[in-house]
Formats: C-alpha cells, sequence, structure tokens
C-alpha cells in the first residue's frame, strides 16, 4: 500500500513538473514568414491560464528554433528590465514579480522565466523587458534611485524629492484618492526634463534610464484621443527604443489583443471605429510586413466571474470564426487568411467575451482557437 501511494505521488509530482509542450506550436513558428522582427502574441483578457500555456510554449520554439531574443510583456518598460536582470543574478522569481501588474503574477510564468534562466545561463541571451509606459509593480523608485546616483543635475535633497514623488505616482491604492495627480505628474515631468538635458547615456541600462525619463517628461496633452491612445503611443516609442538598440534581435510581444491589433477601424465597434490608435496599428504602419499579430481565442470553456470565481464563457455563436471552427471538433486550431479565406466580415471574440464583427484577416494574421479554455491563479 506504501509503495502504491509512493508511486501516485511520485507520477503526480512528475506529471506536475513536465514541461508545458503543444505541436500545434512547431506549426504555427514555421508558418511565421522569415522577414517577420517582431511577433505580437495577443490574449483576451489577461486571465487565461490556458492560453498563457499556450503562448509560453511557442515562445520556447521561437526562441529556439527562429532566433527571437527578446520578450516583452505588458508591464513597465523600465522596472521589469531591471526586475529581469536581478533575477538573473539570484533566481529570486520576486524581483519579476514585484515589477509586474498584478494580473499577470499567475504561477503558470515561472514556466517561462525557468526557460529563460536556463537560455542566458547556457549562454543565449534572450532579454526579458516590459514595453508598457505605466507603473505596473511596485519597485520603479526602487531602480529609479540607483540611476539617480549618476545624475549631477539635480542636488541631493532634489534626488529624494524625484523619489519620493515617483513612490507616490506608482501607487495604486486608496492613496490615489487623496493625491493630487496633476502635481504629481507635473513634478514627475519637471524633474525627468531636468535630467534629460544634460545627462549622457553610455550604457545600455543608462539608454533604459533615458528612455524610462523620456516616457515620464512626455505630456499627454499633446496627442489628440483618449488616454489609451497616448499610451499605445508611447508604447509604440519603446518598441523603437528595442530596435533601435538591438537592431539585430527579434522581438515577441506578449500582451492583450487590444493593443496589438493591426487595423483597429476594420473593428466595427465604436470603441475602435472612433479614432483608436493602438500599439499594433503604429507598428503595422511603422514595420509593414516586419510585424506579425497571432490573436488566440475560446471555443469553450471558463473565465473569471467579477468575484474571481471560476465561470462558463458563452456558448459560441453561429456568425463568428468560433463557432465556424467548433464544428470541426478539433481541441486546438491556427487559422490564417490562407487556410481559411473570409469573404466577409465575421464576429469573434478574441478580444474579450463579448463578440465583436470584425474583418479578421486586417485585424490579425493569426488566429489560435482553444477549447476548453481555464483562468490562472494570481500569485499576488
Amino acid at each position: 500500500m506504501t509503495k502504491y501511494l509512493f508511486g501516485l505521488l511520485f507520477l503526480f509530482n512528475y506529471s506536475f513538473s513536465q514541461n508545458i509542450n503543444y505541436p500545434i506550436n512547431k506549426n504555427i513558428a514555421t508558418s511565421i514568414p522569415n522577414e517577420v522582427k517582431i511577433v505580437g502574441l495577443g490574449d483576451p483578457t489577461h486571465q487565461e491560464s490556458t492560453i498563457t500555456k499556450y503562448r509560453i510554449d511557442l515562445i520556447k520554439e521561437l526562441v529556439q528554433e527562429k532566433d527571437f531574443s527578446i520578450i516583452a510583456i505588458e508591464g513597465n518598460f523600465y522596472e521589469i528590465y531591471h526586475g529581469f536582470k536581478s533575477f538573473l543574478q539570484t533566481k529570486d522569481y520576486s524581483y519579476i514579480e514585484k515589477a509586474m501588474y498584478s494580473q499577470l503574477n499567475a504561477d503558470i510564468m515561472i514556466e517561462l522565466y525557468d526557460f529563460l534562466y536556463e537560455q542566458n545561463k547556457n549562454g543565449k541571451t534572450v532579454l526579458f523587458t516590459g514595453f508598457d509606459v505605466h507603473f505596473s509593480g511596485s519597485v520603479f523608485s526602487t531602480y529609479l534611485k540607483e540611476d539617480l546616483k549618476k545624475v549631477k543635475s539635480l542636488s541631493a535633497e532634489e534626488k529624494e524629492d524625484f523619489v519620493n514623488i515617483v513612490e507616490k505616482g506608482s501607487h495604486t491604492d486608496l492613496r490615489v484618492l487623496l493625491r493630487n495627480n496633476k502635481k504629481v505628474r507635473t513634478k514627475i515631468r519637471y524633474y525627468s526634463k531636468r535630467i534629460l538635458e544634460t545627462f549622457n547615456p553610455v550604457s545600455i541600462d543608462d539608454k533604459y534610464f533615458v528612455q524610462a525619463l523620456t516616457v515620464l517628461s512626455y505630456d499627454p496633452e499633446k496627442l489628440s484621443g483618449d488616454s489609451d491612445n497616448n499610451r499605445d503611443f508611447m508604447m509604440a516609442k519603446n518598441i523603437g527604443f528595442l530596435r533601435k538598440n538591438f537592431a539585430d534581435s527579434k522581438i515577441i510581444l506578449f500582451g492583450s489583443s487590444s493593443h496589438l491589433v493591426k487595423s483597429p477601424k476594420d473593428i466595427y465597434t465604436p470603441g475602435y471605429l472612433n479614432n483608436r490608435y493602438p500599439l499594433g496599428w503604429y507598428l503595422n504602419e511603422t514595420f509593414s510586413s516586419e510585424y506579425y499579430f497571432i490573436a488566440y481565442s475560446a471555443l469553450s470553456g471558463n473565465k473569471l466571474s467579477m468575484f474571481n470565481k471560476p465561470v462558463e464563457i458563452d456558448k459560441v455563436i453561429d456568425n463568428s470564426i468560433e463557432g465556424f471552427i467548433s464544428k470541426e471538433g478539433k481541441r486546438e486550431n491556427f487559422i490564417t487568411s490562407q487556410k481559411y479565406p473570409l469573404k466577409n466580415t465575421i464576429h469573434s471574440r478574441l478580444l474579450g467575451h463579448t463578440f465583436y464583427n470584425m474583418n479578421l484577416w486586417n485585424v490579425v494574421d493569426g488566429l489560435v482557437l482553444i477549447d476548453n479554455v481555464e483562468p490562472f491563479r494570481i500569485i499576488r
């Protein structure tokens, strides 16, 4: 009996520790054109465990078989970069987790971090960084304090004040209600501009510092449109930074499909038709065929409710790509315009759990449709 229980325990631990492996990802990797330098992997809501597992496995394929060497996640550009550097030195996951948006801190991400650690340990440099401009974690001010040691244009008192004001700006708890946000943003821009006037970057760390200050110093009122457009415009600037400073590297973007779509005006809902310009639109305009966007959507499964509990997602509708493909009865599907040309628009819920009518192949290059998806467990 003891041997039987031990055997079950061994099999449980063995199966739990097995690496993610989905054969479909070999086909996806080989189908991406050779001229592609930036691949976007977009999720519907940031809450999908199954979809995240598929993307992690595809990242491995792209790194090992297609020589992609930068993974940029939807987290703060500066925080994630420094958190990953500290992680490589210590293999302490908390450095990344403290830099990450809380909703992206899932236990399944550990496999990605372990893979990147092993790649770098074995001599293949793979960078993990952010591409977002918002404060995502709790450590921006920590890394800022270190970089300010190189700055000569601010006094010690001004440096301390800068760190303190960034600390206020990065908090997203109830203290937000008690502060003057306009005053915080104005002061952050003031100090950032002061440093940028004289600071001369030398190392890549210096250049990251300058890029972070450039983002902080930007006045969003200079851009027309809503705050999402301002955010995506600066995201595009961060991707431009990566292309400029890592010119020989190919980039994987890991984030929400709402930021990565190529043609928002081909999504027939007011939120996209009315002057919405996401990151993917900028990338498509700037890099053309070098940008390739793969979105993910569910055929069936569960999502998280407003109370953070798993509930069944809605059934597919007949005039949707999910409804069309679900009739084939496959567990997983990768489709492109070559495999499934469409004469008319079609509905999809690749942007969440709501079906939108769209000209699909202008919005994405490829679509992965998965049965029995599950949400993930946030670890903090």
